[in-house]
């Protein structure tokens, strides 16, 4: 069978289907991290963090994608409803030949939890001839986590960490940073492991937690692009709606050019807690605004380019919620 309608565009119009749906894809690669023996799991290459003794399941150690086959995978768009879709990944060897028309393959890097994990993509044209080598990159869903990026555009390396949400700060603390001597903030662990893991040199582009999640429910914890986002929304439904809540989460993608260049790009997405507002009639005739029907919806709120360059064109979601 062809590709469905949503997965043929998302190949073929990448950018446009991302400033349109919000995407999220999947932390891993299908039934994949089920096996518990570390010496099997899909990423065989595992570096200790300096300081640090043993493999996995140490906090905070390096877990390479070496092969170039497991760094590829059969993609699936499940709708979720609202223009917000599901992106399920599958390793090569789980779709039989017979099915892989009805799939995309993409470049894939999954997260790990209290890990940093790191794939590099090979040159166009330079993979076994029987494996598929996408012009679509994604790592997995972002609630906090940070991503790096470096090398040249045409073999970009990315870096992905992120904490489990049950770690436990206590008995594993992040990092100590090497400028104060105090434990690192969140942002700064992983700004310090990947300089560790990549050589100590800049990163190309870095996306982290501040840039695209907010520390609550609260305007002061917003970030700036949610700030502008909340101004656009009330000046566009001033008489229409009222913004109870909005949670913020991103993603990274990636694309390829014809001459085998990369170009990443952030994707932030929002969810709104809104309520409809009715006219209501008050004494003598007048009447004022009050809540109607509660709303939670989400979409795409932003899709900014932050590799090989972060001053290209931000585009923002204007399209009317009503």
């Amino acid at each position: 069978m062809p590709l469905s309608p949503e997965l043929t565009q998302l190949s073929t119009h990448t950018l446009a289907f991302m400033q349109e749906n919000w995407v999220l894809p999947a932390s891993a690669y299908n039934s994949m991290f089920s096996n518990p023996d570390p010496a099997k799991r899909y990423i065989p290459a595992i570096h200790a963090f300096p300081g640090q003794a043993g493999s996995l399941p140490v906090k905070d150690s390096l877990l390479s994608m070496t092969k170039d086959s497991r760094k590829v995978a059969w993609s699936n768009l499940n709708p979720q409803g609202g223009g917000k879709y599901a992106l399920q990944m599958y390793s090569l060897k789980q779709v039989p030949p017979t099915d892989q028309g009805d799939y995309l393959p993409v470049w894939f890097l999954p997260w790990f939890s209290d890990h940093v994990t790191r794939m590099t993509i090979p040159v166009a044209g330079t993979v076994p001839a029987t494996m598929p080598d996408p012009d679509i990159f994604f790592t997995s869903a972002l609630t906090g986590c940070s991503v790096f990026i470096e090398g040249p555009a045409n073999s970009p390396t990315i870096y992905h960490g992120g904490f489990d949400s049950n770690r436990d700060f206590g008995t594993s603390p992040r990092v100590n940073d090497p400028n104060t001597g105090a434990e690192a903030s969140s942002i700064d662990h992983w700004r310090i492991l990947f300089a560790s893991y990549g050589g100590g040199a800049p990163a190309a582009a870095e996306v982290n937690k501040g840039q695209y999640m907010s520390g609550g429910g609260a305007y002061s914890a917003f970030t700036p692009d949610m700030k502008a986002y909340k101004r656009f929304l009330t000046e566009q439904h001033k008489d229409e709606m009222r913004i109870e809540d909005m949670q913020s989460e991103g993603m990274v993608f990636g694309m390829r050019n014809g001459a085998g260049a990369w170009s990443f790009y952030l994707q932030e997405s929002i969810t709104l807690t809104v309520y409809t507002l009715r006219k209501k009639k008050k004494f003598l005739g007048s009447s004022t605004l009050v809540d109607g029907q509660k709303m939670v919806i989400t979409r795409p709120m932003v899709v900014r380019p932050i590799y090989p360059t972060g001053a290209g064109a931000v585009t923002w979601n204007t399209t009317r919620i009503f």
